[in-house]
């Protein structure tokens, strides 16, 4: 399921954009189905959830998910691929300057842009995006290492520590980008995605302890 999505996204970036990007990340998807996701573990259907995390303003939960079911390893590259697949398709629909939040738009139309394409390849290269994506998957192997630990506590601290992880993301990305208020832009998808992650480790522990 997770290839096919990754499969139907380069198509229509392909579309929408240059064919030579949607073969690009056709590639991408390729690769991670091939490292991952035919070994069929949930961790492999985790960047895919970030855009629609992102909808509800809780794309920063992505990792943090991750990090509570998966080994350090796994959750931080499905952390890695969560913020990017969430800034490509928050840039292609016109998303807010934190690119955290798709337009509702790409639930019906995902083929369809809000942005010319230029404006979209102009956001994702920005430098500070780098930064975002090594924080998110930092965060998502942070969070799992004390997860690991399958307590209540340690969960907690692994929660807040990612998400101090992805907030020092945008605080870098800002200060890159000559001041620029990504921090401020990503607070309230960061505190709901707290307050997500907080529910989700009070309604049942972690899973059983594992290698990390």
């Amino acid at each position: 399921a997770g290839f096919c999505g990754g499969v139907s996204f380069s198509a229509g970036l392909g579309v929408v954009a240059e064919w030579w990007l949607g073969l690009a990340a056709l590639a991408l998807f390729a690769a991670h189905w091939l490292a991952v996701g035919r070994h069929g573990e949930g961790d492999a259907l985790m960047p895919a959830a970030g855009p629609l995390l992102g909808i509800a303003r809780m794309a920063p939960a992505a990792p943090l998910l991750a990090g509570y079911a998966f080994p350090p390893l796994q959750a931080a590259v499905a952390g890695g691929l969560s913020a990017l697949v969430t800034m490509l398709v928050s840039a292609a629909t016109g998303g807010s300057a934190s690119l955290l939040s798709p337009g509702w738009s790409w639930l019906w139309h995902p083929w369809s842009g809000a942005t010319t394409v230029d404006a979209a390849l102009h956001t994702v290269a920005d430098p500070g995006v780098l930064v975002v994506v090594a924080a998110w998957a930092i965060a998502g192997a942070t969070c799992s290492a004390l997860c690991g630990r399958s307590s209540r506590g340690a969960a907690v601290l692994g929660v807040a520590l990612g998400i101090a992880v992805i907030a020092g993301g945008y605080a870098l990305w800002g200060a890159i980008g000559n001041g620029t208020a990504r921090l401020a832009s990503a607070a309230v998808d960061l505190g709901i995605s707290a307050v997500l992650m907080i529910a989700v480790v009070a309604l049942g522990p972690p899973p059983q302890p594992r290698d990390v």
